[in-house]
């Protein structure tokens, strides 16, 4: 079968905008994008300065339990695969039981592409440039999108930059999840896709894009490739139903290079998957714990330049932390609804019009939320427990509705007909009203990371040998113990860790394990914390100052006294 022609899809019968013609010849022939690598580098730059000048003992993250866990992958998967160990399941953590890596938020193939920063300046730096530069590539990849599809540069950079700066990426930034800021996939599986309808592409080469995509997305982010392949067959059943003759041809045309696409990516992935499908399934029901309030769109987040503080008292009624990451900003939305309204004749206004109430459906929800309070029914209701569904975390599909507003944003700002200035104004206010506050960087974004002497030397080493198995105390989820290990190149295995919202088999079911986890001692807990000592084979307890200030008399009380004060941390050495 042969491809679609060129000639027949909408998308390129646009030519160049003349802006397009002032700029260098270098960059207005580069397929790169190297304005947006440049320009987006920078406000990146500006944005993060303080974790720039700090990159070893600060978080571009804020203080909250998942941000602690940040640097861990970084360090455990060259670990792994440069010691021959099975990247998958480690016994690392939750020692001498180990748990499965796959079944919860890892980043494999980042970790893997960030390993000479790793070695070279340690596992905190490189999740501080993963981290900021999230905002770079998501930007980048945005802008590549909307770049084909408008044919404008100038529009793409604007556009580019609502995502890249948006809410989204910066209220999974402030969470530690590096496995969701690093959102550039999609984009450029759109962007396969539209080449391939207009003929630019072949089949084969189209499957191989493909499949180049969809791996790289599954070993970045295992959610993101789940939501981004529903999401990806939401639009193309879209396209079916409302493209012309020729592009519903392309699409029936495109079903085989997909599904070799996804057979290739399953059987290239099928050590991750075996280890994936055997892990506890613990984000089930997840998405409700979390729901969008519809006031999110529209109310900026405490740390958005424009309107953040103004705004705090309606945002605390439906603030979800991290998970509250759908604000387009009134100027964006009026921009969406006018351009869609003006051009309702058009097939493509007609598609992005669907695509985008379904978006907001799906980021809604089972139920409607508005100012925090539960209210009507929604159809999501009716897919939300089917398998795979019941995991996703509709919030963070927020992102899809943000980047088809960029892709409309700048389809809007190309058609320089009608009021170019009063655009590029609307345009330019839109954008500052989802930017984060560049002039005065927000404490939410950057949190202190120091390391106790004791790990951040080689002092450890004269105490603890390799291999040993510690716990550390405080040892609740914001213990800093895993970014201590990944510090220190996995040298010993940890006797407790995070990594996972449940506890792993063999350290559940017991109320001690509990009162360490949210740093509560109990009456009790004495002696069950050395018989807990035992049972795991701890070899050395490591007490930072603040957890012997909580658990001084547990301690006392299991037997443990003498503790050596080395480094900033107390140490007991086999003492039970």
């Amino acid at each position: 079968m042969t491809s679609v022609p060129v000639r027949r899809v909408q998308f390129t019968r646009r030519r160049l905008a003349p802006s397009a013609k002032t700029w260098p010849r270098w960059l207005r022939e580069s397929k790169l994008g190297w304005e947006a690598i440049i320009i987006y580098t920078a406000l990146a730059v500006l944005f993060g300065r303080h974790t720039v000048a700090h990159l070893g003992s600060v978080c571009s993250c804020g203080e909250i339990p998942d941000s602690w866990e940040i640097a861990w992958p970084f360090s455990w998967f060259p670990y792994a695969l440069t010691h021959g160990l099975n990247p998958w399941y480690t016994h690392s953590q939750w020692a001498p039981f180990g748990f499965n890596v796959a079944g919860v938020t890892s980043f494999p193939l980042p970790a893997m592409v960030l390993a000479p920063v790793t070695w070279l300046w340690g596992a905190i730096v490189s999740a501080n440039v993963a981290n900021l530069g999230a905002t770079v590539i998501t930007g980048w990849a945005t802008y590549q999108l909307c770049r084909y599809v408008s044919k404008d540069r100038l529009a793409a950079l604007v556009a580019g930059a609502t995502v890249g700066f948006g809410a989204y990426v910066l209220m999974q930034m402030w969470a530690g999840h590096i496995v969701m800021t690093l959102f550039f996939v999609p984009q450029f599986v759109g962007l396969v896709v539209l080449r391939y309808l207009d003929g630019a592409i072949s089949r084969t080469r189209v499957a191989v894009e493909l499949t180049l995509c969809l791996i790289v997305q599954l070993f970045t982010s295992a959610e993101i490739f789940v939501t981004m392949s529903l999401w990806g067959g939401v639009l193309l059943l879209l396209g079916y139903g409302l493209g012309t003759r020729e592009i519903r041809a392309g699409i029936r045309n495109l079903i085989l290079p997909l599904a070799i696409a996804y057979g290739v990516t399953l059987v290239l992935s099928g050590d991750y998957l075996y280890w994936a499908l055997k892990a506890p399934k613990y984000a089930i029901g997840i998405g409700s714990i979390w729901p969008t309030d519809l006031l999110s769109y529209v109310t900026p987040t405490t740390t958005t330049w424009i309107g953040g503080s103004a705004f705090a008292s309606v945002y605390a009624l439906f603030n979800l932390g991290a998970e509250t990451d759908a604000y387009l900003g009134v100027p964006l939305i009026l921009i969406a609804v006018r351009w869609l309204s003006t051009h309702w004749r058009l097939r493509t206004s007609k598609f992005l019009t669907a695509a985008s109430v379904i978006s907001i459906l799906w980021t809604l929800g089972p139920a409607l939320h508005i100012a925090g309070k539960s209210t009507i029914w929604l159809p999501y209701r009716i897919v939300a427990g089917l398998p795979v569904m019941n995991m996703i975390l509709e919030a963070r599909t927020a992102v899809y509705t943000e980047l088809l507003a960029a892709v409309i944003l700048s389809l809007w700002l190309a058609d320089r007909r009608r009021r170019p200035f009063a655009k590029w104004v609307a345009a330019l206010v839109a954008a500052l009203f989802v930017f984060p506050n560049l002039a005065d960087v927000s404490p939410a974004y950057v949190t202190e990371r120091p390391v106790p002497r004791f790990f951040a030397t080689n002092i450890y080493r004269s105490y603890i040998k390799r291999g040993a198995t510690i716990m550390t105390i405080d040892w609740s989820e914001s213990s800093p113990a895993l970014m201590w290990q990944a510090a220190d190149g996995m040298y010993y295995r940890l006797a407790g860790g995070y990594f996972t919202t449940t506890r792993p088999p063999g350290w559940t079911g017991n109320p001690t394990i509990i009162d360490l986890w949210y740093n509560t001692p109990q009456s009790g807990d004495g002696p069950e914390l050395r018989r807990l000592l035992i049972q795991r084979h701890v070899e050395d307890l490591v007490v930072t100052p603040p957890g012997m200030a909580v658990w001084r008399n547990t301690l006392l009380i299991a037997g443990l006294r003498r503790p050596i004060r080395v480094g900033g941390i107390y140490l007991y050495r086999r003492s039970w």
